[in-house]
């Protein structure tokens, strides 16, 4: 059994502005609304120490870097 992970600030959602909790940033999935065959070959997975340092060094980040990339990665989406 894994240690559980560090809690995690909230965040905001970039696109409509949506706040999420900590339990709602890990992992999951509702496998009753899934089609049989897919809830039957669905792999649970958890946030390991490398995603949550990940996360933790994101939420770190001043709001002028968070806005900025936020801007930067609001220009490329339609080219992708």
């Amino acid at each position: 059994m894994t240690a559980a992970a560090p809690a995690l600030p909230e965040a905001t959602c970039v696109h409509c502005g949506a706040r999420f909790s900590t339990e709602r940033l890990d992992y999951a999935v509702r496998a009753a609304l899934l089609p049989a065959d897919v809830a039957s070959a669905f792999v649970p997975l958890s946030r390991d120490e490398e995603t949550t340092a990940f996360l933790l060094d994101c939420a770190s980040r001043g709001t002028a870097t968070r806005l900025a990339q936020s801007a930067a990665a609001a220009a490329v989406r339609p080219l992708w």
